[in-house]
């Protein structure tokens, strides 16, 4: 009798043990993107963990800055855009043959007075309205996991809880899929992983999200493809010159 007391014991404890070891995701989630005085950097890799495309966005007041780096293996490019909603002007251009960063206004013009109708016709075209949807404008892989177009049926579906609420799903259902934290980016984030488990319609993707905006800090597909933010910095005041090279004055 006292053996089976013991392999009783012994069962509630590994199953009391397992218990404590899993983790359990509480909520609540919410998409709280930051509107001003931001700055992030992600780099995007292919499913062997190549860097494809590395993506800066800033924004401080009234200018936004976002910079493209395209790493193609054979040549290399990048993009560089400013939109000022003080002037109402629109910015392109990159680094120059002279080693030089250089913007125009719109494509190639160069930035004068009387050239101003140009760079008002791209920030027209091109800037985001309003400037305080440029997260989800300009990268909106960050956004996927917690959009829902159900305020604008024309823009582009979210991937996690726009379906969970399109099934019915209330938000503890995240739960199966948690893992626990992780840090990127020194911030503790949830873990979600769907790679392997049916989906249940939400994709494979292990997803970091930031608790305190819902933004995805990183984000791999079950091939390895995907994208990692490097810099997240929401207290960004001063412009810096690897955000905006353009400032930096020519020798």
């Amino acid at each position: 009798m006292k053996k089976y007391v013991a392999i009783f014991a012994a069962l509630c404890f590994a199953a009391a043990a397992t218990a404590q070891e899993t983790p359990h995701w509480t909520g609540p989630y919410s998409l709280c993107m930051p509107e001003d005085h931001y700055r992030i950097s992600l780099r995007s890799f292919d499913s062997r963990g190549r860097a494809v495309r590395k993506e800066t966005l800033a924004r401080i007041d009234h200018m936004i800055a976002h910079n493209t780096l395209f790493l193609d293996e054979e040549a290399a490019s990048d993009v560089h855009e400013r939109f000022d909603y003080q002037s109402g002007l629109g910015y392109n251009g990159g680094l120059g043959a002279d080693g030089h960063y250089h913007l125009y206004f719109g494509d190639g013009n160069v930035p004068l007075p009387e050239n101003e109708d140009d760079g008002r016709a791209w920030f027209e075209e091109y800037a985001p309205e309003p400037a305080s949807g440029a997260v989800r404008a300009f990268l909106p892989e960050l956004c996927d996991f917690g959009w829902d177009n159900q305020a604008d049926p024309d823009g582009e579906p979210g991937i996690v809880l726009q379906k969970m609420r399109q099934f019915g799903r209330a938000q503890s259902f995240l739960d199966r899929f948690y893992t626990g934290e992780e840090e990127i980016c020194g911030i503790k984030c949830w873990v979600f992983d769907f790679r392997g488990k049916g989906s249940y319609g939400l994709g494979d993707s292990c997803w970091w999200i930031d608790p305190a905006t819902g933004l995805a800090l990183k984000r791999v597909g079950e091939d390895g493809s995907g994208f990692a933010v490097e810099i997240f910095d929401p207290e960004y005041r001063l412009w810096t010159i690897d955000v905006r090279p353009e400032l930096k004055p020519e020798k």
